[in-house]
């Protein structure tokens, strides 16, 4: 986001016609921004299985239960998300699950292969959904074995999309 409080390219550039802009669901977005903040996005191979927990804001409203695991677990329309916006991806699995004792956020894991000898952000030692809370940071956590990476990535579900829907909004004025 450019000094305006509105969205622009990292070099500062603003939108231009022809790009992309989307404000895609909290799960997939989560996945999305994990791996570019990370230095992932460009540096993928193979697919990507996702695992990701959402407090209770995350579930539809009629709801209730513990621990709840997602019906979809592989054509989740969130998977498609993710692909769309980083191309070269491929989704695997996307499982979902809601825990009931947590008022928001979401946790994120996302594992996969990708070039080795990228470098990669490693984001923060310790990760938790409550210090995201209540604002439009991203944090994550990445780790690597050769080419094989997990990375976790957390965000607020209600405040990041807002805040991203805002950007897109000021962007297109």
């Amino acid at each position: 986001m450019g000094a305006t409080g509105c969205w622009t390219h990292r070099d500062g550039r603003p939108p231009s016609q022809g790009d992309r802009l989307a404000n895609p669901g909290c799960f997939a977005s989560s996945v999305i921004v994990g791996l570019q903040q990370a230095g992932l996005s460009r540096a993928l191979r193979g697919p990507l299985h996702v695992s990701a927990v959402g407090g209770a804001s995350t579930a539809h409203k009629s709801q209730r239960g513990g621990l709840r695991l997602a019906r979809r677990l592989t054509d989740h329309p969130h998977a498609d998300e993710v692909t769309r916006a980083l191309p070269g991806a491929r989704v695997a699995s996307f499982a979902l699950m809601v825990a009931y004792a947590q008022s928001g956020g979401i946790l994120a894991t996302v594992s996969g292969t990708c070039d080795p000898a990228v470098p990669l952000d490693a984001g923060q030692d310790t990760l938790d959904v409550d210090d995201v809370l209540g604002t439009p940071r991203v944090a994550h956590r990445v780790v690597r074995d050769g080419a094989a990476f997990t990375l976790a990535a957390a965000l607020d579900n209600i405040v990041f999309p807002v805040e991203n829907a805002a950007r897109l909004v000021c962007a297109l004025l």
